[in-house]
Order: structure tokens, then C-alpha cells, then sequence
């Protein structure tokens, strides 16, 4: 146990303290920085394997290294648990995150901010793991600023564009509104439950259930408030509808960022907390139906629009809300291990997606128009085979590793609501379709990009395309573990025509992709580019909130502050002023003029004293 305590202590302190290093010296010696990174989370992987492998096998391994604050009711420490859930995430974030971090040191080998750059990768490890890990809400609210912050600085990290800086932006105020309810919803547990103890916590709801609060004078659940809250973070974090808009737009960082938020980190972070909150879900029935339905327009309507993209970032971006919306469809219905599994697979194929993306960039000087594209299995036949495993992957063709965690998920789905089981049906073959049409236009039929683009195409060297063998490697395997089972799921056995249907949906969605796009190009309509926009969602929300605030922003600053708050500051200082003025004249110097005030004030004293 004590070895296990000092690997678990390891596995936290390693990523944190190269980030500092990085931070401090990577100015000095940019180029070792990469390799201090990577190296960094490697070895934190290595250590935290037995770790993890014990978790899993159901025998935790906790660290309490201190007191953090007590009161009368209410004692938080700085401890850290690793069971199965955090085990299996101890795997994603480390294996994931240590491969995108040494696909990075080549990728942004000639950026000159790269020391910057590695630490704040390191800083978004770091804050993951303290996120996982944290056995009380206390670390899990610190985690979870961690990485929101750290996205916020790698999103916009090249600050000197203005698209990225504002994307970066963009990210940090829709994720503000989520956390403001999961703020309210984590005060409300400790102050509920007399605890910070997730587990705690979790064996507390069931007493709880049934506690009420009038709010309008009608009655409403505690927990249906406090789930209620804690789905609202989860929606900024997950980029669920209505707050997804951010992700798309954080393709503007680099590419092993876009890797790092959409596989192994920032994304994760709300489903993960739904799932180790899942007594507080589990008591709030209504709540999960609003989930249920969130997840759905999110998994259907982020699938939609990625069919119009054609931006190869961004259809990978808006595949990955579409895969949040079945994560969060699994957690919706109470199957974690559903949700979890799905969490692992994709986060291997997604990844490799990402990084096989950021390969295509470098063959062709940053291009990611795939109508600009064609052609590249021919130029780049590594890259092509491992995207199009990831593709087939994400699509959910049998034998890689998104057909057995979204089957699963639909089969639970399906043992709940069958009618919104057949809607994930429909969301499948639509990701079949667009995974097909991105394939074809990248990598098959004709070059359609310039001379001097084909010139310089090339295979990217050894350190970008290792991760990716291995991801892809990875894709094939991943499916096969019994993740869900690890966390108590057993899979419905009743159900066969899910699996038919699932089936049927990938050959039909990808068979019909491939037909079409062989032969077509994408062209442009009225209708596709409302689509390509997210339905003008970005639009809507600009024209309901952020043109009404900023008008009003405007009217007080105009009227309240200038015509009232300074015009009252500046009228009293005039005033001040006036009789500063005033009595100023009464200050002559002169001793007969003093005396003459004297003999007055005197004489008027004597008026009122004398009878």
C-alpha cells in the first residue's frame, strides 16, 4: 500500500513539476522542451499503470497528503483515490495524452513559442489528473478550473491572430455559465450531505431523494435542483446543447491542442463528473430525462452539421459534440459503463483523427479545405490508412472500437426509450455518411490542389507518425476490453435489432457517402452554408444575448454612469470647489480683518447669552 502511495504521489507530482520547469526554462533551451514534456508524461504513465491495474481490479489506493479546511460541519482534504473509473481514465489521459504530447515535439518543432506551449500541455495533464483523482468535490472543482483555463491559454495561443484570441475567449465565457451552476450545485451538495466525499456523497443521496424545497411556491426536489446545476457545468465542459458553440472554434489553437480537448481532456471532464456523481443522478429522474433530451439534439444536430463542413478540423470538431451527445445518452439512462467505455474508445480514434488531421496540414502548408484536397492516399499512404481507421473507428464499423461502445450505448438507450434509441440509429448513419464523404474527398479521386502545393507534399517523419500506428493499433483493440463491465454494466441481451439496425445504419450512411462523394464535390448552397454555420445558432444567440447586453452595456454607460454617477461625482466636486473658493476669501492675512470677525462673532454671542 505505501508503494502504491508514493507511485499515485508521482504520477500527479511528475507532470506538474516539468510544467514548471518548461515554464521557467523553456526560453532558454526550446528545443529540449518538447522532450521534457513528453518524457514527463510518459513516465507518469509508466508509473501510474499498477496503479491503475489495482484500481480496476477493484482494490482503491488513496493518498491523503492534508488538511485543506475544517469547520463545525465540513472537513476538505487534499487527498487524491484511484478506483475503477479514475483507473480507466488514468489510461486515457496519460496513454492519449502522452502520444499527442510526443507527436507535438515535431508538429511545433519551428514555432517560437514552444517552451510556452509544452508547459501549459503539461499544466493541462496536470489539472486532468487532479480532476480524476480528487477524491472530494474540493480537487474536483480545482481540476476542473484547471483545464478550463489551460484551454483558454492553448485555444488562443497564438494571441497575435485575432481569430484564435477570440476563440480562446470564446471558450472561457461559455464555460463561465456552466460553472457558475456547477458552483451552485457543489455548495449546495456539501451543505446538503455535511460532506466533500464524493463516495460519501454518492451513499448520501438515497436518504436525500425525497427532500424538497418551494421554489414558486411549488415543490422541487433538492437533488433535482442540484443535478439540475451540476448538468449545466457538464454542459459547458462537454459542449452540450446550448453551450457547445465554443468547440468548433477551438480548432483555432494548434492541432495537438484540438487532439488534447477532444480526446483525452477538457470534453471529458463533464461526462466523467455525471458519472462519478451518479447517486445524485440516480435520485433526479426529470433532471436525467432534460439530460436525455439535450443528448440527443447534440448527438443529431452536431452530426447534421458536420455533413456541410468543409473544414477538415471542423468536422472532426462537430463529429466530437455528436459523440458527447451518445456519451451523454448512456449517462442519462444510468449505464456509466456505457458512457465511460464510449469515452475510452473515442478518445483513441478521435485522437488519431486529430493528429492524422494535423499530418494532412503539414503535407499540404496548413490546408484544411478538403475541397482542396483529393488525391492523398497516393502522397501520403501512411497517413491515409491510420485516418482511415480512425474514420472507420469513429464511423462504427464492426471491428473497430466506436461500433462496440455505441452499440452498447443505443442497447441502453433502447432499454429505456426505444423511439430515442432509434434516433441514435439515425445519428450513426449519419456519422457514417460524413466519415465517408471527409475520406473521400481527402484522400481519393483527383489532386485538386496547386503544382506547388504537390511539390512539397510529403510524409511527415517518424515522430508524427509512430503516435499515429499506435492509435490506430489502439482503434482496433480498444473495443474489445470489457471497459463497461469493469464498471458494473451488463449489456442487454434482448435487443437484436439494435445490433441490426446499427449495422444496418453504418453500411447504408457509409455506403451511401462513398457512392455519392466518388464522383461529386462538395458544392456550396444557400441551404448548406445555413447548416455549415451549426443551424446560425452563433447568430441567434448574438442577436438574443450579446446585442441586447451590449446595447445596454452602452445605455449605462451613456446615461447612468456619465449623465448620473459622474455628473453627481463632478457636481459635488465643483461644489467643493466653489467654496474652497468662497472661504478662500475670507483668508485675507489681515490682522484687522481677523479681529474685526473676532469683534463680531463676539458681539453676536453676547446677542444670544445676554437676557
Amino acid at each position: 500500500m505505501a508503494s502504491m502511495n508514493l507511485l499515485l504521489a508521482l504520477v500527479i507530482i511528475i507532470p506538474i513539476f516539468s510544467a514548471l520547469l518548461i515554464a521557467f526554462t523553456g526560453r532558454s533551451f526550446p528545443s529540449f522542451a518538447g522532450w521534457i514534456a513528453a518524457g514527463a508524461v510518459l513516465l507518469s504513465f509508466a508509473f501510474a499503470v499498477p496503479v491503475a491495474l489495482q484500481g480496476i481490479a477493484g482494490n482503491a489506493t488513496e493518498l491523503h497528503l492534508w488538511n485543506f479546511f475544517f469547520t463545525k460541519t465540513l472537513s476538505i482534504d487534499v487527498a487524491f483515490r484511484v478506483d475503477e473509473l479514475s483507473g480507466i481514465m488514468l489510461f486515457v489521459v496519460l496513454g492519449v495524452g502522452g502520444l499527442i504530447h510526443f507527436y507535438s515535439i515535431e508538429y511545433m518543432k519551428h514555432d517560437r513559442s514552444r517552451g510556452r506551449f509544452f508547459a501549459l500541455l503539461n499544466a493541462f495533464i496536470s489539472f486532468m489528473l487532479i480532476l480524476i483523482l480528487g477524491n472530494n468535490l474540493l480537487m474536483l472543482f480545482a481540476g476542473w478550473e484547471g483545464v478550463g483555463f489551460a484551454s483558454y491559454a492553448l485555444i488562443g495561443f497564438w494571441y497575435e491572430r485575432q481569430a484564435p484570441a477570440k476563440a480562446g475567449i470564446k471558450a472561457f465565457i461559455t464555460n463561465r455559465v456552466g460553472d457558475f451552476g456547477f458552483m451552485i450545485g457543489i455548495f449546495l451538495l456539501c451543505w446538503l450531505t455535511g460532506s466533500g466525499s464524493l463516495a460519501e456523497i454518492n451513499a448520501r443521496c438515497v436518504e436525500l431523494k425525497n427532500v424538497t424545497v418551494n421554489i414558486g411556491g411549488m415543490p422541487f426536489g433538492y437533488l433535482e435542483l442540484v443535478a439540475l446545476m451540476l448538468f449545466l457545468g457538464a454542459c459547458g465542459k462537454s459542449a452540450q446543447f446550448p453551450l457547445h458553440a465554443w468547440l468548433p472554434d477551438a480548432m483555432e489553437g494548434p492541432t495537438p491542442v484540438s487532439a488534447l480537448i477532444h480526446a483525452a481532456t477538457m470534453v471529458t471532464a463533464g461526462i466523467y463528473m455525471v458519472c462519478r456523481l451518479d447517486g445524485v443522478f440516480a435520485a433526479a429522474d426529470t433532471v436525467r430525462e432534460i439530460m436525455l433530451l439535450g443528448a440527443l439534439v447534440t448527438a443529431l444536430g452536431a452530426a447534421i452539421v458536420a455533413c456541410a463542413q468543409t473544414d477538415l478540423k471542423r468536422i472532426l470538431a462537430y463529429s466530437t459534440i455528436s459523440q458527447l451527445g451518445y456519451m451523454m445518452a448512456g449517462a442519462a439512462v444510468m449505464a456509466k459503463g456505457t458512457a465511460i467505455f464510449h469515452l475510452a474508445t473515442h478518445a483513441v480514434f478521435k485522437a488519431l483523427l486529430f493528429l492524422s488531421a494535423g499530418s494532412v496540414m503539414h503535407a499540404l502548408s496548413d490546408k484544411l479545405d478538403i475541397r482542396e484536397m483529393g488525391g492523398l492516399i497516393r502522397k501520403i499512404p501512411v497517413t491515409g490508412i491510420v485516418m482511415i481507421v480512425g474514420a472507420l473507428g469513429l464511423a462504427g464499423v464492426p471491428l473497430f472500437a466506436g461500433y462496440y461502445s455505441k452499440e452498447m450505448i443505443i442497447g441502453a438507450v433502447a432499454a429505456d426509450n426505444y423511439f430515442a434509441a432509434a434516433l441514435l440509429i439515425v445519428g450513426a448513419a449519419i456519422t457514417a455518411f460524413y466519415s465517408a464523404r471527409m475520406i473521400m474527398l481527402v484522400f481519393f479521386g483527383e489532386s485538386r490542389f496547386d503544382d506547388e502545393t504537390s511539390k512539397h507534399c510529403h510524409e511527415s517523419n517518424w515522430i508524427m507518425i509512430l503516435p499515429l500506428i499506435i492509435l490506430a493499433v489502439g482503434t482496433l483493440i480498444v473495443g474489445h476490453l470489457h471497459v463497461s463491465e469493469i464498471l458494473g454494466h451488463i449489456e442487454e441481451e434482448n435487443l437484436p435489432w439494435v445490433f441490426y439496425s446499427a449495422l444496418a445504419s453504418v453500411i447504408f450512411g457509409g455506403g451511401f457517402g462513398i457512392y455519392y462523394y466518388r464522383t461529386h464535390l462538395s458544392h456550396s448552397t444557400p441551404w448548406k452554408e445555413f447548416i455549415k454555420t451549426g443551424f446560425g445558432w452563433d447568430a441567434a444567440v448574438d442577436r438574443v444575448l450579446i446585442q441586447p447586453i451590449t446595447e445596454l452595456a452602452k445605455w449605462v454607460r451613456d446615461y447612468l454612469d456619465k449623465a448620473g454617477i459622474d455628473s453627481l461625482a463632478h457636481g459635488m466636486a465643483h461644489s467643493a470647489g466653489a467654496l474652497g473658493e468662497t472661504m478662500r476669501t475670507l483668508q485675507s492675512g489681515s490682522i484687522g480683518t481677523y479681529l474685526g470677525y473676532a469683534v463680531f462673532g463676539l458681539a453676536i454671542l453676547l446677542w444670544f447669552i445676554v437676557p
